[in-house]
């Protein structure tokens, strides 16, 4: 199942911290409407929710997560986030897919 990180953002701003379970694994997706230009989304991890490390950077997001910039495992932590950085155009979406030893978390 997928956690949806932002959803249909059209501003700057970081979504709620989602925590990670026990998971291992972790496959970000950035995406946008059309137009997205300009717009920079990070992917950002945290032990503690107040020290951040950022994953991915995504800059003007396509309507199709296919290339490897806005389809990516990154390394477990125990909470992760999507932050629409820069906003220009366009309405901006990140989800996570979390597995623990190959399984999908639920």
């Amino acid at each position: 199942m997928a956690e949806t990180l932002i959803n249909n953002q059209a501003a700057t701003g970081a979504g709620p911290w989602i925590a990670s379970g026990h998971a291992n694994q972790i496959m970000a997706l950035v995406y946008s409407t059309a137009g997205a230009a300009g717009t920079t989304v990070t992917i950002e991890t945290s032990h503690d929710k107040t020290n951040v490390v950022t994953e991915l950077s995504v800059s003007a997001p396509t309507a199709t997560p296919v290339a490897t910039t806005q389809r990516v495992y990154i390394p477990a932590a125990p909470f992760i986030r999507a932050n629409c950085t820069v906003w220009a155009a366009g309405n901006v979406f990140a989800t996570v897919q979390m597995w623990r030893n190959g399984v999908p978390l639920d």
